[in-house]
Formats: C-alpha cells, structure tokens, sequence
C-alpha cells in the first residue's frame, strides 16, 4: 500500500482568520469537549517528527507557547511503536538534534522529551539545516522510520530563513535552499505544512516550503498565544487526517440508512463499472431553490446507475468560496445511503467560485490511491457549475489567472485518464472555461443548458447517461501489460495517437559492455519505431552522458522517422568513467526543452532515462557520491516542474531504486522500471511495457476507435494554412520592469510557437518602445521560427516614458512596407500591442491608432497590471473589442490569454485571406 509523506511547518506569520477556523473547526465541536476523543484524530500510522525554531527571535514566554503546541498535538496521537512515532530537532544558527523515532515508544516519555528541549535563543534562523537533518539522519533507513508508514514532520518558526553570519548565502539564497531541502523532502514523496506565526515570516518562502494547494498547507496565525489555541490545533489535525486519507470522526459512516422510494420503471444506465465522481457548485450566485432543483438532478442521475462496491461508486466535493469534502468512494456502499448524502450537501452560499480548490481536491484526495478508486475501472467526473471562476479575495489570481489554473487542474484530471463532463447552467458561464475543463470533444463532454429547471428535466439527464455509456463502451480500461507472446502489432503507430515531445536520456558509461550498449540502442530505435514520428506529431531527441554529458540531437534536427533511427544508430559508446546524470538531466531542461529548440507548449513532454548504474560523479566534481546522487534527483524534479513525466530504466543490479524512484515521476510503480540485464531490456515484454504507461500517462491508450468521435474529416488547425504579416509592438518604459519586460518577451515567443512560420505563411516583426520607438526585426528579417524567438530574446530593455503614439506611427509608416517585407493588401496585416500603463500623449496614441486601423491594420491590444487605461486600450483595439482587446493582472499571467490570443490571430489570418 502506498502512503504519502507529510512535512508540516510551523512558521510565525499572519493571521488565519475567524471565519476559516470556524469553518474548518466546526466538525470537531461535539467531538473535543474532553480528551476521551482524541483517538479518533488519524488513527492511520505516522512517523511523525518535529522541527522547531527556538532562535532568539522568540520570547521565552512564546517559546514556552510553542512547546505546550506540540505536547498537545502529541496528546492528540496514538504514540507506540506500531502505531505513531515521533522525533525532532530543534534549530536556530545551528540544529539540534533532540529524539529519534527508536528512542522512546511510550507516550508519557515523549512528552518529557518535548518538555525538555532547549530555548537556544540563536542569532540565526537556518531552516535549510533543520530540513536537510530531516531528511538526512530523521528519516534515513534504520532511524526508526518505517517505509510503509506516513511520514510527518512539523516545523516550527516565526521568521523567515536567515543564514546570518555562518554561512556564504545572503537571504535570497538561503530562502532559497530552504525550499531545496524542503522540495528533496516532498519528493520522498512527502506533504509538507507550513504554520507561519507573527508578522515577520515570508509568505513566498512558506508557500515554497509546503505541499500544494498553499491553502490548505500553509497556516498563519498571529501569535503564538493564538497558535496555542483549541481552534488551531483542531485546522492542523484535521488538515493532517485528510492529507493521510482518514477523517475525524466519521460522521456519514453512522447515518441511518434512507428509504429512497422504488423506481421500477427505471431501468440502469452503464452496467460497466465506474467511478464516479460529483463536483457541485455551490456559490451564492446560485438561489437556493435552484440549488434544490441541481441536488435533485444528481440524486436522479444517481439513481440511474448500479450502485455498489463491485458496480458503480460515488463521491461528491462542493466548492464555492472553499472546497467542502462531501463523501467518498469508500464512505458509502449502497444506493439509498449515497442519495442520503447527496441531500444533505450544504448550499454553503460563498461569495467566490474557486473550481480550481474543487477539482484539485477531486484529484488529491478523491481519486488518491487507498481512497477507493479502483485502477481497473473508469474515472468520470461530473462538474456543475452557474458562472466562470472567480477566485473572490482570496487568492492572488485575477478572473483569467483563476479559469487557468481550473484549466490545469482539470487537464492532471483528464491525464489520469478520467473523463470530464461539464455542465454549465444560464447566462453566466464561460464556454472558453467550460469547454476548457471538460474532456474532448467538447460537444460530447460540455452540456450548456438555460436554468436549472431546464437541468432537471429528463431529456437533459437522458443527455448525460447516455454520453457517459458511449464514452465508457468506447475506452473499457485495456490490459497495459502484454505476454510474451502477442505479437507487436504490424503497424507500429497505434501506439499514443497523441502528439509527444520525447527526450531519451542514454547512459554511455564504461561499466556497459558494448555488446550490452548495443542492445540499449536497438530498444530505443524499438521504441521510436512505435511511434508516429513528424514535425506535427511526436518529436524526437537525445542526450547521452558518463564523465561528460553528449548533445545528441534536439526536437528540431529531423522531421522523418528514418532520419531520427539512423541518428539513434550514431550514438557513440564514450565509455566514460564517470556516472554524471545530473550533467544529462540539466542539459535536457535547459536545452532541449528551452525555447526555440523545437519543444512545443501545448504538447506532452516525456522524458526516458536508461542507466546501469547510480550517479557517480568521478573526479570531475567536489560531489561525492551522496551529493551526486542528491543533485541528479534536483535536476530531475525541475523537469518534473515543467511539468514532464520522467519513465527511468534501471537495468542490472548496481542500480539505486532510491536514487530512480527519486528521478521518476510518480507513482514509482508507473514510471519505474527494473530489469534485470540489458538482454531482459530488449524484450517485446519490456518495450510494451514502457510504451502501454507512456500512452496512459499522456492520456492515450493504444489505438482505439471512440464512439463519440465525429466521422467528418477533421479540418486543419487554422494556423497550418494562415497567411499574415504580424508585428508586435511591445513597451519597454521603465515602468515594466526588466523581469516583467523578460515575462513578455517569454509571451512573444510562446505565441510565435504557435504559428507556422515562412515566407509563404506568417511573418513576424517586433518594435519596442518608450521614449522613442524602434523596429527591432522587420518582417524580412528572419525567415525561420527558431531566428525570431532568438531574436525576442535579445532584443534589449530600454526604460523611459510611455510614447505609444510613436510606434502606432512607426507601424503602419516604416512597418508595413513592401521595404520590410509586407506583402500587400492580399494578406492580412496584424498588430499585437502589449502595454502596462496609459500612454503619456492619449490623443496622439489616439489618433495614430485610427491611421492605422484605416490603412487595414488589425490590432489586438493587451493591458497588463493596475496602471492600464482600458477605454484608451480599447479605442487602440480594432472592433469588436470583445475579440481584440485583452487585460490581464501582471506580465506573469499573460499566458494565461495566449492560446486565446494565437487562436483569434489565426482565424484573422485564414477568414481575411482572399
């Protein structure tokens, strides 16, 4: 059984308020009247270890606070040797060790133990010490921790990192490599909390520190009277119970059982098994008799379906404000106590639609391993929901910000694979959301009705059971593993239909026999052989290392299959003697994925690393081989980042199944695999095998035909066949910022990604401006992609005064001209205008910009930040503004209107063409 690793941080910082303890306290509130309930708080086993600031920073009084903390969140606990153990070490300009896990089993002595832990009033706050202890000596194999046992651990501090005089880092740095140790911690995998008390703590560091969502994992409380409190206590435990996957007392579990009236007439929909999730919204926007009439709605959807452990299961969270567990998988067995549970769901009435918190949670903790989703049968969630999302005041993210990050956690949803069905009801909803979150194509997978009395009519129920059946029929979860003897499919493209970015990392050290390196390369062009090699489809690279790391060939080099397997062919044997992963594993995030090399934005990226061996960095680095291994699994967690899967091969037995785990993505049983010799490696076992979680894991299987998949000929993405001339005109006043002016360029080139460039297609041009204005390339200068993003990037930060009047002019006078590459009134002449602010001359800006419009110039305006002035945006935008005018919170969230943007220009570029 797989369990998750939980690092809890108790930090001083601001205040968690009255109305979130409330909220998250209120199931406790019959349950906590004296200590004979406190073994009901996660009876799941725990290796639990605290790391406490004890830095002169904090009074003594507080101090004592602190101590008094932990006794009672101990006292909360079952401790014995097979239930909780517990451990700590204490830090300020040093770190303490105080108690092991194998030192004391009973209770009352680690009790004493807390009680006795020194204030030692250090000049210094060197958390990074503290978490690399942690991770080091607390958790390290025959410290007591148990390897299929939840690891905790709780930090506590009330400021932010501060490496003083004892070490070579500034405060940056040190923030820094705290959130290093902390992420080496959460890559065990670990789930880290982070409790911040007082005013002085760093909200960036905590939330860097912690597990994600940061609302959940990062507490603030004012003082440390106030973290000594019932109220913070009762939020941390049961933030820790639902991170294990337990609860608090299980209130639905003694429910009575509900009589729900027979329906003889009805019969069941989907006798294939599912597991079925709801996600209900539940915001103020939504009267309560409509909420009613949505509830209803599920319960009948519900009661379509063969409810049972070995048939159909049910789970439910609602969101609005916050998200609100309902029940799940393992909560309820039978049909009558399901709908039960669906009636008693709160309209909680919040005043923010945050579908991000619900989705997450549905993909956290709904669908988590041990919490009754069962691997063999299908996922399908059901979102309901009256508007767009609107994360309210309580994150930082703007309106555009928040509907991308539902976006993404509805695309690691659907990378499970699940399906997602959407249903949006009246005149609030967003298409672009909509069809954004739900599973494709969007006419199967979105359902617009008008009302909610519309939603709770029959057809639309019959709507939805019936697209969920043809949905199910068409994909029922294949074998992903083959025997032996099933022959490889005569047409080896049935492997992922979907388009791939694949980088192969290859070991070429001395300690593989040739012979061996031999059968290592002949699975690779194996493998590539699987797949449908294009410039449009999967692209190939590699990289080859041991002492040093070896640039194969990048996404860009080949177009053509053949071209891609005799360069795999080429791949040299250096026998080197040295294992330097780390070298290979940065040289693919920094190069091979690193813009302009071929690496497409809207496309999966795997990564498959073969090694005989553990890192070994040799005589080429101070590392040893600790600090080796260390490194490899960094480099890999910042392509994790990206994010990309990571699939590591480990042939023979002088592999490290840490050091692999620690580079693969999880769950290590996916993407992990072992064999026993390189002759085993190449195996039609092994290929199908790795090809079989490939697919899954980018949301494919092999091969199927879908039902649902309309049979008219698919059309060409616009942007194949567009023609245009595009300049960009970006501001580079001094009121941007050289790291926001970087965000745009970064934007720049992710929109030019998208497009096909060449003389024939799209042309590109750039001009900046602020006190002058200035063509930075024309539209002939560059006649290759990869010479334009580079070009973005160098194009120097200039600073001054908001003169956007003077690069309108300079657009449609210097710009488009046959001079610099226009090519006439037959193709489309586009303009993307990206600014920060209002412009120093409005009327100039305004009347350049009718000139330009005038001449046949299409401009999509972008506003970024506070500053804009959006009737001066939209007077520069061409009509509908609707369509060609853009605001977003910061430079940092313009990609969250790049596909949005790409996608306009195109249709611009293919319905003007003649």
């Amino acid at each position: 059984m797989e369990f998750s690793h939980v690092v809890l941080l108790i930090l001083a910082s601001d205040v968690i308020t009255s109305v979130d303890i409330k909220r998250r306290s209120r199931v406790f509130n019959n349950y906590m009247q004296d200590r004979s309930y406190i073994s009901r708080y996660c009876t799941t086993k725990i290796d639990l270890a605290f790391v406490i600031d004890t830095s002169r920073s904090i009074p003594h009084e507080d101090f004592t606070r602190q101590i008094r903390f932990i006794e009672d969140i101990v006292g909360f606990l079952d401790v014995s040797p097979e239930n909780t153990r517990v451990a700590s070490v204490a830090f300020s300009n040093y770190n303490f060790p105080e108690f092991g896990f194998n030192n004391f089993s009973r209770k009352e002595d680690v009790l004493n133990a807390i009680k006795g832990i020194k204030h030692s009033m250090g000049d210094a706050t060197r958390t990074y010490l503290a978490l690399e202890y942690t991770h080091e000596n607390i958790y390290r194999r025959g410290n007591g921790e148990r390897p299929d046992v939840a690891d905790v651990v709780i930090v506590l501090t009330d400021g932010k990192t501060n490496p003083g005089s004892y070490d070579k880092y500034g405060d940056e740095s040190g923030k820094r490599q705290t959130q290093i140790e902390a992420a080496i911690i959460k890559a065990r995998p670990a789930l880290i909390f982070v409790i911040g008390v007082g005013s002085l703590v760093d909200i960036d560091e905590l939330n860097g520190m912690s597990s994600d969502p940061d609302e959940e994992f990062t507490i603030q409380v004012s003082s440390f009277e106030a973290l000594d409190t019932d109220a913070v206590k009762r939020t941390l435990l049961s933030r820790v119970c639902v991170a294990l996957g337990t609860t608090i007392p299980q209130l639905r579990l003694t429910t009575p059982a509900y009589k729900v009236p027979d329906r003889p007439d009805r019969s069941k929909y989907c006798q294939t098994k599912v597991d079925l999730s709801f996600v209900v919204d539940s915001s103020r926007s939504i009267p309560h008799i409509d909420f009613t009439r949505q509830i209803r709605f599920i319960e009948d959807i519900v009661s379509f379906l063969d409810i049972g452990p070995d048939m159909t299961r049910v789970a439910s969270v609602s969101f609005s404000n916050y998200n609100f567990p309902e029940f799940g998988f393992n909560n309820l067995s039978r049909e009558q106590d399901v709908i039960h549970a669906i009636k008693k769901i709160k309209h909680s009435q919040g005043d923010a639609t945050r579908t991000y918190l619900a989705l997450e949670y549905t993909h956290e903790n709904i669908y988590r391993p041990g919490n009754g989703e069962r691997p063999d049968v299908a996922d399908v969630v059901v979102v309901l929901t009256d508007g767009k999302t609107n994360p309210g005041s309580y994150d930082n993210y703007g309106d555009e910000s928040g509907k991308r990050q539902t976006q993404i956690e509805a695309a690691i949803i659907k990378a499970r694979p699940a399906f997602i069905f959407v249903i949006g009801v009246g005149s609030l909803v967003d298409i672009d959301e909509l069809n954004g979150m739900s599973s494709n194509p969007d006419e199967e997978f979105t359902i617009q009705v008008s009302s909610f009395e519309a939603l709770n009519t029959d057809a639309v129920k019959r709507t939805l059971l019936s697209r969920v059946c043809v949905a199910l029929g068409a994909t029922t979860p294949p074998p992903l593993l083959f025997s032996t003897s099933v022959n490889i499919p005569d047409r080896p493209s049935s492997y992922c239909q979907s388009n791939v970015d694949l980088a192969f990392v290859v070991d070429t050290s001395r300690s593989i026999p040739h012979i061996d390196f031999t059968r290592q390369i002949r699975f690779i062009e194996d493998i590539v052989s699987f797949l449908d090699v294009g410039p449009q489809k999967t692209r190939i690279s590699a990289v080859s290392f041991s002492n040093y790391g070896f640039p194969e060939f990048g996404f860009n080099n080949f177009s053509r299959k053949e071209d891609v397997l005799k360069s795999i062919k080429r791949i040299d044997h250096s026998q080197g003697d040295a294992t330097r992963t780390y070298l290979a594993l940065e040289y693919t995030h920094f190069i091979l994925y690193g813009h302009g090399n071929g690496e497409r934005p809207d496309v999966a990226d795997v990564v498959i690393v073969l090694t005989d061996g553990k890192t070994n960095p040799g005589s080429y680095d101070k590392y040893g081989d600790e600090n080796g291994k260390r490194q490899t699994q960094i480099e890999a967690a910042i392509l994790k980042a990206r994010p990309a899967f990571i699939f590591v091969i480990g042939v023979g037995s002088l592999v490290d199944i840490d050091e692999l785990n620690g580079m693969s993505s999880d769950p290590d049983e996916e993407f992990t695999i072992q064999v026993s010799t390189f002759e085993a490696l190449n195996t039609d076992t092994v290929k199908r095998t790795l090809l079989s979680r490939v697919c899954v894991a980018v949301g494919t299987t092999t091969a199927q035909p879908q039902q649902y998949v309309s049979t008219s000929p698919p059309t060409s993405p616009p942007c194949r066949r567009a023609v245009a001339d595009i300049f960009f005109i970006a501001d580079s006043s001094t009121s941007i910022g050289i790291t926001a002016f970087n965000e745009l360029k970064r934007f720049a080139t992710s929109v030019v990604n998208r497009f096909t460039i060449g003389p024939t297609h799209i042309k590109i041009g750039l001009i900046t401006f602020s006190d002058d204005a200035e063509i930075q390339f024309k539209l002939n200068t560059y006649g290759r992609k990869s010479d334009i993003i580079n070009a973005i990037f160098n194009i120097p930060y200039t600073t001054g005064i908001t003169n956007t009047h003077k690069a309108l002019q300079l657009l449609y006078k210097d710009g488009f001209t046959r001079a610099s590459g226009e090519r006439g009134n037959t193709v489309p002449k586009i303009a993307i205008v990206i600014t920060d602010g209002a412009s120093t001359k409005p009327f100039n800006t305004k009347m350049q910009a009718v000139k330009a419009k005038n001449q046949g110039i299409i401009i999509f305006a972008i506003g970024v930040g506070p500053y804009i002035d959006q009737k001066e945006l939209d007077i520069i935008a061409s009509t509908p503004t609707s369509k060609y005018s853009f605001s977003v919170d910061s430079y940092a969230a313009l990609s969250s209107i790049e596909s949005s943007l790409a996608r306009r220009t195109c249709r611009v570029a293919v319905h003007r063409n003649p």
